[in-house]
């Protein structure tokens, strides 16, 4: 998954200190930067909320959790470029498990 961070001047975008860019310079990110961009200027900031009563998770909290499944994943057998399934409720530990696909190159299916 790529973001483009546009330079469109037609419409209201982020600060200065908050637009990102893609290694190299370029206008394309990957949501790996993404979320390393939120854990470096949010990192107390509320990333995920649980609908079913569980505490927030910040996003420090968020993409440790992401970087620690992903490394599960990878012990797993799990590699760059792989398709893996995601069995589980919608709750915030389905969205560790995407952005860990992501965040290593593989691509969830939930």
């Amino acid at each position: 998954m790529v973001f483009s961070n546009s330079s469109d001047s037609r419409r209201d975008g982020p600060r200065d200190e908050h637009r990102i860019s893609g290694q190299g310079g370029s206008n394309l990110i990957t949501l790996r930067e993404v979320l390393e961009r939120a854990e470096r200027c949010f990192p107390t900031n509320r990333a995920v909320v649980s609908l079913t009563g569980g505490p927030a998770v910040t996003w420090a909290e968020f993409v440790g959790r992401v970087r620690r499944a992903a490394g599960a994943l990878r012990s797993l057998g799990v590699e760059t470029g792989d398709r893996f399934a995601i069995i589980c409720r919608n709750d915030p530990r389905q969205a560790e498990l995407i952005h860990a696909g992501y965040w290593m190159g593989a691509v969830p299916v939930p």
